[in-house]
């Protein structure tokens, strides 16, 4: 696993690379078949906005968050569409 930061800390991506056993494929190449990316936004508060995910079966995918205003807690979650909470 891979983890980027922001200067602030928080967390920007992680990226996990999966290796295959595969008599065929290089050594060098087994972990590249299956790689996972997944990437985050944050307001200026440090709460997170939106995961945008790069893996095969959803590729762009994004959560995104809303917050209370006069709270500031996590209301609402969107993710493809469907809003919970």
């Amino acid at each position: 696993m891979i983890r980027d930061y922001w200067p602030n800390g928080m967390l920007k991506s992680e990226t996990t690379k999966i290796a295959t056993v595969d008599p065929v494929t290089p050594p060098s190449n087994t972990f590249f078949s299956h790689v996972y990316r997944l990437e985050y936004t944050y307001d200026l508060s440090g709460r997170r906005l939106t995961r945008r995910d790069s893996l095969p079966s959803c590729q762009g995918c994004t959560q995104s968050y809303h917050y209370a205003t006069t709270t500031g807690a996590l209301d609402a979650v969107n993710d493809g569409g469907a809003t919970f909470g």
